[in-house]
């Protein structure tokens, strides 16, 4: 996948870049507008860029198992609070593992190929 195509991906899920007002714009104007940002790589650091492409590629939130979400659940007594940890949803750890890429001094680009 491309640069280009995961960000078509995040617009039809609904993402809007930080300052950006798509509102009234058709999606082709919505995909040239953020294709024509000389810095695109910065757009992968938003949470919700790659929640949005989670919704479009069908990556799912929900536990095959009990059904419930995938995010951290805090149990509380007087006592004591414990953590149980349920696995992130599949989007996070995508994310995740694009920023190890760049850790590691590979592209956006290179990673995006892995999906």
């Amino acid at each position: 996948m491309t640069i280009q195509q995961f960000l078509q991906k995040a617009i039809e899920g609904g993402w809007e870049p930080i300052g950006y007002n798509f509102s009234n714009k058709p999606f082709s104007w919505k995909v040239q507008a953020v294709c024509k940002v000389k810095y695109k790589e910065r757009f992968f650091l938003d949470p919700k860029l790659w929640e949005a492409v989670g919704k479009t590629e069908g990556w799912e939130d929900k536990c095959k198992i009990c059904g419930e979400n995938h995010f951290p659940k805090k149990i509380e007594t007087k006592e004591y609070v414990m953590h149980r940890h349920v696995p992130d949803p599949v989007w996070v750890n995508n994310m995740r593992r694009m920023v190890d890429c760049l850790c590691e001094g590979k592209t956006v680009e290179s990673y995006l190929q892995t999906l």
